[in-house]
C-alpha cells in the first residue's frame, strides 16, 4: 500500500475521531461532566438518521441533518432529566460528578438497548442508493467525496467550536462555569441553560460523527459506539480535557498509530500499541498536550 493512501486513511479515521472526541471533551471539561453515554449517542443518532431516511426518503443531507439533530436533543434530554437534579439536590461537587457519571452509564445502556432489540444487535446502514460514492486521485492515492466531505466537516466544526468558545459571549459564560460554578450566577449567567446548550452541542457532535462514520464504512453496530467512547476518552485524556487543539492532534496521533499497525500487518495488536503510545506520552505530560495543571480548562 502507499504512503500516501495510508496517509489519507489515517486523516479521513482521525477526523471522525476529532468529531466524535470534540463533543466529550467539550461536556467533560466545561460542565465535569464525563458523558459515558456519548457513545450510545453516536450510534443511537445514526440509527435514527438511517432510519429516518428509509422510511421517508429523504435527502442525505436532511437525513445526516436529523442525525445531528438528534444528537442534540439526546444531550438536552440528559441534561433535563439527570444532571438538572443532581445539581439541585447534590451540594457536594465531587459526589455530584460521581452521580453524574452514573446517570450516563444508565442513560447510555438504555440507549444501547433500544437500539439493539430494534436491530436485533445487528449492524444497520443507509441504503446503497442514499449516497453516489466517487473517487478522486491524487498522487496515485485514492480519496471519495464521502472522505472529502467528512475531512471539511471536522475542519469547520473544529474551528468554529474553538472560536465560539474563545471569542463569544456564550463561550466566556462556558469558561466560567468550568472555572468555577458558583461565580456564574453572581455575573447574571444562566447556568442551566449554559449547562443545556453545552449538552446539546456535544450530542450534536457525536451525532455528526455517528451519521457520516455510516455513510463512510456503510455500516454501524451499537458495539462500534463502545469502541468509540473508549477512544474518546483516551483522545481526550491525552489531548487536555477541554482543549479543542490538544483534541484535535490527539484524535489525529491515534488515527495514524492504528493506521500505521494495521498497515503493517499487526492489525491485532492496534489498541495495544496506540494506547501504549498514549501512556508513554501521559508519563511526561500528565495533564495532556494542551492541557494545563489548572482548574480552569474549557
Amino acid at each position: 500500500m502507499l504512503y500516501e493512501q495510508l496517509i489519507i486513511n489515517a486523516a479521513v479515521l482521525g477526523a471522525v475521531f476529532t468529531l466524535f472526541a470534540l463533543g466529550l471533551s467539550l461536556t467533560w471539561g466545561a460542565l465535569d461532566v464525563l458523558n459515558l453515554a456519548h457513545g450510545a449517542t453516536f450510534v443511537t443518532s445514526a440509527w435514527v438518521a438511517t432510519s429516518v431516511y428509509s422510511a421517508y426518503e429523504l435527502p442525505l443531507a436532511s437525513a445526516m441533518l436529523v442525525g445531528i439533530l438528534t444528537g442534540g436533543m439526546i444531550g438536552v434530554v440528559a441534561d433535563l432529566v439527570a444532571f438538572k437534579p443532581i445539581r439541585l439536590l447534590i451540594t457536594n461537587k465531587r459526589q455530584a460528578e460521581l452521580s453524574m457519571v452514573a446517570a450516563t452509564i444508565g442513560m447510555g445502556f438504555v440507549l444501547d438497548r433500544i437500539i439493539g432489540r430494534a436491530t436485533l444487535d445487528q449492524v444497520f446502514s443507509f441504503p446503497a442508493r442514499a449516497f453516489p460514492y466517487k473517487d478522486f486521485h491524487i498522487f496515485g492515492a485514492r480519496i471519495s467525496n464521502i472522505e472529502i466531505i467528512i475531512l471539511v466537516l471536522t475542519f469547520l466544526c473544529a474551528v468554529l467550536l474553538n472560536l465560539w468558545i474563545s471569542r463569544s459571549r456564550q463561550g466566556m459564560a462556558i469558561r466560567a462555569i468550568a472555572y468555577s460554578a458558583k461565580i456564574p450566577p453572581l455575573l447574571g449567567i444562566h447556568v442551566d441553560r449554559m449547562s443545556a446548550a453545552t449538552m446539546a452541542i456535544g450530542g450534536m457532535l457525536a451525532g455528526l460523527s455517528g451519521t457520516l462514520m455510516t455513510v463512510w464504512v456503510s455500516g454501524m453496530a451499537v458495539s462500534t459506539g463502545h469502541s468509540f467512547l473508549l477512544k474518546g476518552f483516551a483522545i481526550v485524556v491525552l489531548g487536555g480535557v477541554g482543549s479543542i487543539r490538544g483534541c484535535v492532534l490527539a484524535a489525529f496521533i491515534l488515527a495514524f498509530a492504528e493506521t500505521g499497525i494495521v498497515a503493517f500487518g499487526a492489525g491485532n495488536l492496534r489498541d495495544l500499541a496506540a494506547f501504549s503510545l498514549i501512556v508513554l506520552i501521559l508519563l511526561f505530560r500528565p495533564q495532556g498536550l494542551f492541557g494545563t495543571r489548572s482548574a480552569m480548562r474549557a
